[in-house]
C-alpha cells in the first residue's frame, strides 16, 4: 500500500471540498431568487466566481496550516468550513468598529476576501480594487506555509 502524502492529502481535500462549495452557492443563489424574489441580473458572474473560488482556496489553505494545532489533520477540514463560512458574518462586525480599526481589518485575511467579493457581488471591478490583492498575497503566504509545514499523520 503507498503511503499518502502531504500534497496527496492537501489536494484530495481540496477537491473534495469544491463540489461542496459550488452547491452551497447554487443553493444560495437559488433561494435568493425565488423565495426571496432578489433580483440576481446584472451582477458580474465570472467576477464573482473568480472572487468566491480565490475566498475559498485562501480558507482552505488557511486551515491546513492551522492543522498543525488540532489533534488530526482531518479535523483540520472543520476548521476550513468554519473560517470559509465566518465571512458571512464578518461583514457586520466589520461596521461598528472605528474607522482606525477598520482600515487594519482591511488587510486581514478574511475580511479582505469578504471585500472582494462584496465587489464582485455588487457589480464592481474586482481587478481594481487592493482586496484581490490583499486576498491573492494571503493565498500565497499561506500556500507557502502549508507546504512547509503541513504533515499528514
Amino acid at each position: 500500500m503507498t503511503p499518502v502524502t502531504a500534497k496527496d492529502f492537501l489536494l484530495t481535500g481540496f477537491t473534495a471540498c469544491l463540489p461542496i462549495l459550488t452547491t452551497m452557492a447554487v443553493a444560495l443563489l437559488a433561494v435568493m431568487n425565488l423565495q426571496m424574489g432578489k433580483d440576481l441580473s446584472g451582477r458580474s458572474w465570472l467576477s464573482f466566481t473568480i472572487a468566491l473560488f480565490i475566498s475559498f482556496v485562501m480558507c482552505y489553505l488557511m486551515s491546513m496550516f492551522m492543522a498543525n494545532i488540532v489533534a488530526n489533520a482531518k479535523m483540520s477540514e472543520s476548521l476550513m468550513y468554519i473560517g470559509f463560512f465566518s465571512l458571512i458574518g464578518l461583514l457586520q462586525f466589520q461596521q461598528i468598529f472605528p474607522e482606525s480599526i477598520r482600515q487594519i481589518l482591511d488587510y486581514l485575511p478574511n475580511f479582505s476576501a469578504l471585500e472582494m467579493m462584496h465587489i464582485a457581488w455588487t457589480g464592481g471591478n474586482i481587478f481594481a480594487s487592493a482586496a484581490l490583492y490583499i486576498t491573492l498575497v494571503w493565498t500565497v503566504g499561506f500556500a507557502l506555509l502549508t507546504v512547509k509545514f503541513f504533515k499528514y499523520e
